[in-house]
């Protein structure tokens, strides 16, 4: 965590770290096709900052890419289950 020492009364600019916090998906579980949320709790991401997706089965083969955008440290989105999807995302 970034620390300040110093006078209180003035102005300093500091460097804030990034990070995700938490990925959840809102269904244990989902057919093809079907719609399932999708949250990302981050700290410190600017609001309209770029956020990328991306789906892979279990063995590691990606099966989606999308690129959206977050806003106030929290991103959610109903994403489809792609027809590729054979097993856990």
């Amino acid at each position: 965590m970034t620390e300040h020492s110093g006078n209180s009364d003035k102005i300093k600019k500091v460097e804030l770290n990034s990070s995700i916090q938490q990925v959840l998906w809102k269904k244990p579980c989902a057919a093809i096709g079907a719609k399932v949320g999708l949250e990302v709790f981050t700290q410190f991401v600017g609001n309209n900052s770029e956020i990328q997706i991306e789906l892979y089965d279990k063995n590691a083969k990606k099966l989606d890419v999308s690129n959206f955008k977050i806003s106030g440290n929290h991103f959610w989105k109903e994403i489809t289950i792609p027809e590729k999807a054979k097993d856990e995302l």
